[in-house]
């Protein structure tokens, strides 16, 4: 028994929005266990980008459950949240990794001062006195954490976040340092200039601070931001 050219084509009508469903379903279990994993994690999607390198907007069609992750990309996910592949994927109810599996990922931490607050905003006393002692992954090769009490520097570094420090007494231009300013501290990105030094907040209600060179002796860049902790 033969068939038309219109039958066939009917026929390829029918089969399409099946394979479509499909597709569709493994995306929504996807995007719903991808939100899972960054609420119970307290992982917010900028540091999800900053921590696989997979672009913001592919981040965006997963979570809306617009696109299916590569393979390749899951893995990155699963490693960044530290979650079960196939959980992701909807073929386990294990959302965990296996726990002799995490041995390998341990990351080496050390002990350094938590200082007093810095101001990411208007400049505060450097309090210099040790409040208590956190804990560091090691590979970061910080000196002290800081507590931000200010909103200048955000979105990058928001109020309560904490800021590990390196010493040093520069930076390249475009990294963020903390600096004193006669007797106050505060958290800024640095930019030499000609003739002077550029204090630059992230947020832009905040104007530049700017120091020419007769004035640079009233500022010292104290270190290097190697890293930050969010605080929920």
């Amino acid at each position: 028994m033969t068939t038309s050219p219109k039958e066939r084509d009917a026929s390829k009508q029918r089969i399409e929005p099946s394979a479509v469903g499909e597709t569709q379903g493994v995306s929504n279990v996807f995007s719903a266990r991808l939100r899972e994993a960054m609420r119970v994690r307290g992982m917010k999607q900028i540091e999800l980008v900053r921590r696989t390198g997979i672009g913001k907007s592919s981040i965006c069609q997963y979570l809306k459950g617009e696109y299916e992750a590569k393979q390749a990309n899951v893995h990155l996910i699963a490693d960044a949240l530290n979650v079960n592949e196939d959980w992701l994927f909807g073929t386990s109810d294990e959302m965990e990794r296996d726990p002799t599996a995490l041995c390998s990922n341990i990351v080496a931490v050390r002990r350094v001062p938590l200082l007093g607050g810095i101001a990411a905003g208007v400049p505060t006393f450097a309090d210099q006195q040790y409040d208590s002692y956190v804990d560091a992954d090691d590979d970061l090769r910080c000196d002290y954490a800081l507590r931000i009490d200010g909103d200048s520097m955000e979105p990058t570094v928001r109020r309560g976040d904490m800021v590990f420090i390196r010493k040093q007494d520069d930076v390249e231009n475009g990294q963020i340092a903390a600096v004193l300013i006669d007797d106050s501290a505060t958290l800024k990105r640095v930019r030499h200039i000609k003739g002077g030094l550029l204090l630059l907040s992230d947020n832009a209600a905040y104007e530049p601070m700017v120091f020419t060179y007769p004035e640079c002796n009233t500022i010292r860049i104290l270190g290097k931001a190697v890293g930050f902790r969010r605080m929920l």
